[in-house]
């Protein structure tokens, strides 16, 4: 038998193997995500045949959706498809902002949202962005507990968080390299989501608190720009009185060397 026929049949195994192993896991995933929808009353969608189903609804008072995502790699002639869990949350701080983790870093220079600063926090990884146009609200809001939880889901193994407010909504997403074909898998995410959610929302009397504190920081921006414009002012002000002593200064000289120019022309008569 020639070589190229075993040559054939290792790499049709190696595909069928493949096939085989793609089967069990979109089965798999489809079986636990059909199982999870009926438990919490979502819609469910399957999908085609080797395609991720989908999954939306509310669980206890939040919007989920569960769905499959797809990034460029880095070369970006490939994608790579990831399980992506979204949660809207019920409230929102009166403020824009945008922090995320991973391969949302990328995609978060596609929403305009300017003001990049460093969360006071020391879990906070230098490869995550953070951004805001007011970052003293900021500070206010994104407090020791939100930090900390957060920075514990960002840390998740192989998963990229995003999370925006914008547009009047509050977005908390995961993107993660699994496809959560274990129900039990499924429970611990939306667990971990569902508190970081809470966390993140609005505590009674807290928008008017964050809305006093951007009042505050904005007066005290102009306050600033008066001090600097007051400030220049008042070095053009020195300078051109500088300026005009200098110029006197000038003119009394001339005066002393020549005290009395018609006395020297005069010639009186003896």
């Amino acid at each position: 038998m020639s070589i190229w026929f075993f040559v054939w049949l290792i790499l049709s195994l190696l595909t069928l193997g493949f096939l085989f192993w793609l089967i069990y896991i979109f089965q798999s995933q489809q079986l636990a995500w059909k199982k999870f929808s009926n438990k919490y009353s979502l819609r469910y969608d399957k999908g085609k045949f080797l395609d991720s189903p989908t999954m939306s609804g509310l669980i206890e008072g939040y919007e989920f959706d569960f769905f499959a995502s797809e990034h460029e790699t880095e070369s970006s002639r490939t994608s790579r498809k990831l399980t992506a869990i979204e949660v809207i949350l019920k409230n929102r701080p009166p403020i824009d902002f945008l922090l995320a983790s991973g391969i949302m870093v990328a995609i978060s220079k596609h929403f305009d949202i300017k003001g990049e600063w460093k969360p006071a926090h020391k879990a906070w990884s230098e490869a995550w962005v953070a951004l805001s146009p007011n970052e003293r609200v900021m500070e206010v809001y994104l407090d020791e507990r939100r930090l900390g939880i957060i920075t514990k889901l960002m840390n998740v193994k192989n998963a990229n968080i995003l999370i925006i407010n914008k547009n009047d909504s509050l977005i908390l997403r995961m993107d993660i390299a699994d496809p959560l074909m274990a129900i039990d898998r499924l429970e611990k995410i939306k667990a971990m989501l569902q508190k970081t959610a809470q966390i993140l929302e609005l505590r009674e009397g807290e928008s008017n608190f964050l809305k006093v504190a951007e009042t505050k920081v904005a007066a005290m921006n102009i306050a600033l720009a008066e001090d600097d414009e007051g400030f220049t002012t008042d070095l053009r002000l020195e300078d051109d009185e500088h300026e005009e002593n200098a110029q006197g200064d000038e003119e009394g000289q001339g005066d002393q060397d020549d005290p009395n120019p018609q006395s020297s022309s005069e010639n009186p008569e003896t």
